[in-house]
């Protein structure tokens, strides 16, 4: 029953956070001169957020009360069905929470496609073999650099030798 109420908090606080923002969209320029305004893609974003977090609170609902019932019907379990994280797991987040860090504080002084590229390697390294995992960390990282640069003209942050 604990999965079930923050399952319908946090289905709760994706509404809220949804509704803050649409309010705040809907303050921008829906449609420019050019197309669609500031106000557009802000707009269907955090609308379809709010949507799919009632859909979510409701499932979340919905699964609870299924529980309940199968929980009536079967005699009480001293064993919890989800066991809580363990430090392995706490290890594996702090990996992650850690390259992100990384990412961020190097992403002005090496660039774009070399910090994407190390922290793309870095994130898959433990799953994949290590020249698969690089093949896909320079393969998305420039993909991305190109992408954002030349079809999208926006600027990504770059070396001193250019990417």
């Amino acid at each position: 029953m604990l999965n079930n109420k923050s399952e319908m908090g946090a289905g709760i606080f994706l509404f809220l956070f949804a509704s803050v923002f649409f309010v705040q969209a809907l303050g921008f320029e829906y449609l420019g001169s050019l197309g669609p305004g500031p106000g557009f893609f802000s707009t269907w974003i955090s609308g379809s957020l709010a949507v799919l977090s009632l859909i979510y609170i409701y499932q979340s609902y919905k699964n609870g009360k299924t529980k309940e019932k199968a929980a009536e019907i079967k005699e009480e379990d001293s064993t919890p069905e989800e066991s809580a994280p363990n430090e392995k797991s706490f290890g594996k987040i702090a990996y992650i929470v850690g390259c992100m860090l990384f990412y961020v504080m190097a992403l002005t002084y090496l660039g774009f496609v070399l910090t994407t590229t190390i922290f793309l390697f870095a994130l898959l390294f433990k799953e994949y073999k290590w020249y698969t995992s690089l093949g896909i960390a320079i393969f998305v990282s420039i993909f991305l650099f190109w992408l954002f640069g030349s079809l999208l003209n926006v600027a990504l942050p770059v070396n001193v030798l250019g990417w």
